[in-house]
């Protein structure tokens, strides 16, 4: 009898190894983390222990600086030492390591590498003179018409303790609106500061924002809107600045007022005012081009023989300092002085002052992914998995490179290459993806079709038939996740769950709501404690730890 009693014993035994191996294999830890300072390592090391104490196995590490991808040609050697100790400890405490690598819609990273992998927005006809040497820029006599009366004074919105959401309450100030010309860049600049200002329970955040709409058929479009943010509160007056590009917009309304995430407090602006602005942030590159002709005749001149850009490259982490770039006019050039031109090129797209996007059609940022994933292998070594932050990518569709491509196809097509690039480099790595631009509950929805996105030229939507359904998709939303788990799961592509949100609670719709909701799903790998607070809020984790455990059952001893 003893026999069967055995067998059965270990046949059961079995069934709870495969149930740990299926039902929720991965719980990660999200962890944004550069690993710049000692002290940022102390603190991670203290995310690592209180991970695996509380029954995680993985750190979904975004180490670039400000969370903005990878960033391998930044990584000095006091980096690359803490990130040694950093493998070594996980490796002792049974947690793996999950790199996240390349953003095209955060890249600041990536355009601080390279500037001209930037996203670019067509610059047309900016009136420049030739004054001998150099052409300047010339601003027309009406470049800037205010369709409301020009603010003066200090303008100022109150928000009182007490409000309710759903009422009315003096959170932004009157809209002023400027008439302006199409295809050109612009800057708005004022003075800010704010008086008790308050955000109950949050840290790092905005305390004033100042935003510029276009319209968009007629109508002021909100999407489209670039943004300022003003992250000091109970401040001196501060001097604000804010470059945005017209794209084939005629029309632009400015609104000043709290962060939506201010409860209570008064903000207050003066010297407001918006100027033209020349050439500045150009991309060059195959798909950027740039002309300068004559406005008298429509004669191109060519560059190196009749005319150069003269100044430094742009740097995109000054955001709104530059000054206008002037063309050097060398000897025995075409361009007479006194002449008048016409000089249209390519500027940076930025969707927010923390926002801007690399060109998905550029040969260039594919060879730029090549070399940072041979990076990424010498530092972190050939882990078996590796996730792609490719959410929010606000533009696209606008450079000669790509230009008229749909923007789902532009996307998997990305997605192919950089999947391909991994896998070269760590032959049979798993790849993990933020699905929100190929989600039709997130950013690529039907309705979208037919108008632009953001920025983009475009949208999302239709999603593309060559999406890869071999990288596993990381569902994040609250109330569509069923939806979206039977929509990748239908497409043959497995997902993963993240969940918590920096909740108050484990019993939330993000908590031990979402867990269940992944247990009828087909195929959902695991859960990721995903925090986005200023340096993380892991307060939680045993919590969560012991309600995945009651869920899904223990972790497996070893991997």
């Amino acid at each position: 009898m003893k026999t069967p009693v055995c067998a059965l014993c270990v046949l059961l035994s079995g069934l709870v190894a495969v149930r740990a191996e299926t039902s929720c294999p991965l719980r990660w830890v999200h962890v944004t983390n550069s690993l710049v300072s000692e002290g940022e390592f102390l603190h991670l090391s203290n995310v690592v222990e209180t991970a695996a104490a509380s029954g995680f196995n993985g750190i979904f590490l975004a180490s670039g600086i400000n969370g903005e991808g990878f960033d391998f040609h930044r990584w000095n050697l006091g980096r690359r030492d803490r990130l040694r100790r950093l493998r070594e400890l996980c490796a002792a405490r049974g947690i793996e390591i999950i790199p996240s690598l390349w953003s095209v819609g955060r890249a600041h990273a990536i355009i601080d590498y390279d500037f001209n992998l930037a996203e670019a927005l067509p610059m047309r006809d900016i009136p420049y003179v030739c004054n001998g040497d150099y052409a300047t820029f010339a601003p027309e006599p009406d470049a800037v018409t205010w369709l409301t009366e020009r603010p003066t004074g200090v303008l100022m919105a109150e928000r009182k303790v007490g409000f309710e959401d759903d009422k009315h309450e003096r959170k932004w100030i009157d809209s002023p609106r400027v008439k302006t010309a199409p295809y050109r860049r612009y800057r708005l600049t004022f003075k800010v500061r704010t008086t008790g200002a308050h955000t109950p329970g949050r840290t790092h955040y905005s305390f004033a924002s100042v935003e510029i709409y276009r319209d968009y058929d007629g109508k002021i479009r909100g999407e489209g809107r670039e943004g300022f943010n003003f992250t000091k509160a109970d401040s001196d007056w501060t001097q604000g600045c804010l470059d945005f590009v017209t794209c084939d917009n005629v029309e632009t309304r400015i609104t000043m007022g709290f962060a939506w995430q201010v409860k209570y407090g008064k903000v207050e602006f003066s010297d407001v005012d918006v100027r033209p602005l020349g050439l500045q942030k150009l991309v060059r590159r195959e798909g950027a081009p740039m002309t300068v002709r004559s406005a008298a005749t429509g004669r191109e001149y060519v560059e190196g023989r009749d005319w150069l850009v003269t100044g430094r490259a742009a740097k995109e982490y000054e955001r709104d300092t530059d000054t206008d770039l002037v063309l050097r006019i060398p000897a025995g050039s075409a361009i007479s002085k006194g002449e008048k031109l016409l000089v249209s090129a390519y500027t940076l797209a930025r969707r927010s002052d923390r926002q801007a996007g690399v060109c998905m059609a550029n040969p260039g940022l594919y060879e730029y992914f090549d070399e940072s994933m041979a990076a990424a292998v010498r530092l972190f070594g050939p882990c078996k998995r590796w996730f792609l932050p490719m959410d929010e990518i606000r533009t696209g569709g606008t450079c000669a490179a790509c230009e008229g491509k749909p923007l789902g196809d532009l996307l998997a097509d990305c997605l192919c290459r950089q999947r391909d690039i991994i896998r070269k480099h760590v032959p049979g790595a798993e790849v993990y993806a933020w699905p929100d631009m190929f989600s039709p509950y997130g950013n690529a929805r039907e309705e979208n079709a037919g108008r632009g996105y953001q920025l983009c030229a475009g949208s999302f939507w239709p999603i593309s038939k060559n999406l890869p359904t071999d990288i596993v998709a990381a569902v994040w939303s609250g109330s569509k996740m069923s939806q979206e788990f039977d929509y990748f799961n239908g497409l043959g592509m497995s997902t993963i769950y993240a969940g918590y949100y920096d909740a108050m609670t484990v019993d939330c719709p993000r908590g031990i709501e979402a867990m269940r909701k992944m247990k009828k799903a087909k195929d959902c790998r695991g859960f990721i404690y995903s925090t986005w607070t200023s340096g993380g809020k892991y307060d939680l984790l045993p919590a969560y730890g012991e309600a995945l455990k009651r869920e899904f059952g223990e972790l497996p001893k070893t991997r």
